[in-house]
């Protein structure tokens, strides 16, 4: 007798139905052809990023984020704090009567050009979702404004910046910290771009491979549910 194992879905119940409800909503939003279209970038250095000073690179990072996810015509500026004075690597200030909408940067992000530019992207990405009409209360929520960037080709990106283990050493003493950038970590990344690929009709996609590998470990378990949910005769 021959014996087959089930094929299992990745994640916990509860965080796969948070990405999918989420995603159906993000699709609603910006239509299927976006996310169809959206060329998916697979090395940071196709982007024109100014690192000459810290102000250039945040603008070069806000004008890298508009060319990439859906337009809009409010106007959304960027600035720069120190953290401590954030708490955060990045927030988003709504626009008020006398001022515009404001994206502003921990000046230690702007030490790593990827995390800068996932930092403006997720908070772009909020300034799209604050003039979405008849906006729902999680349409601003990071679970949702986090998987537009994924939606719109930066993936990849997303998945190397989601998690930094960083080593240092001073005055005679060393140690390690780990930090995150945005929402999702690395394997809600790789289940929701399994969802994106479902949408594009990609089963096989060229970089799967330049996937970071606990994101593609969870990417690939998706897409063999997927398939096995399907054979069955499932929806």
């Amino acid at each position: 007798m021959f014996w087959t194992r089930k094929s299992r879905p990745p994640l916990t119940t509860s965080q796969r139905l948070d990405i999918e409800l989420l995603l159906r909503r993000t699709i609603e939003v910006v239509g299927r052809a976006h996310i169809r279209d959206s060329e998916f970038l697979l090395q940071l250095d196709r982007l024109a990023l100014d690192e000459s000073s810290s102000e250039s690179l945040s603008h070069s990072a806000l004008e890298a984020a508009r060319s990439r996810l859906p337009l809009t015509s409010r106007l959304v500026v960027v600035s720069t704090r120190l953290e401590k004075e954030l708490g955060y690597p990045s927030v988003y200030r709504s626009a008020t009567d006398d001022k515009p909408a404001e994206i502003v940067l921990a000046t230690e992000t702007l030490s790593d050009r990827l995390r800068t530019l996932m930092e403006v992207s997720y908070q772009y990405s909020r300034h799209y979702w604050e003039g979405v009409p008849n906006r729902r209360p999680l349409d601003t929520d990071p679970r949702t404004t986090n998987l537009l960037p994924l939606c719109s080709g930066m993936g990849l990106l997303a998945s190397d910046a989601c998690l930094y283990d960083k080593q240092w050493s001073q005055a005679g003493y060393t140690g390690w910290s780990i930090s995150r950038s945005g929402y999702y970590n690395a394997t809600e990344i790789g289940y929701a771009l399994a969802l994106v690929c479902r949408l594009r009709g990609d089963a096989n996609p060229a970089w799967e491979s330049e996937l970071r590998p606990d994101s593609r470990e969870t990417f690939r378990q998706a897409r063999s549910y997927f398939q096995s949910h399907e054979a069955s005769g499932q929806r």
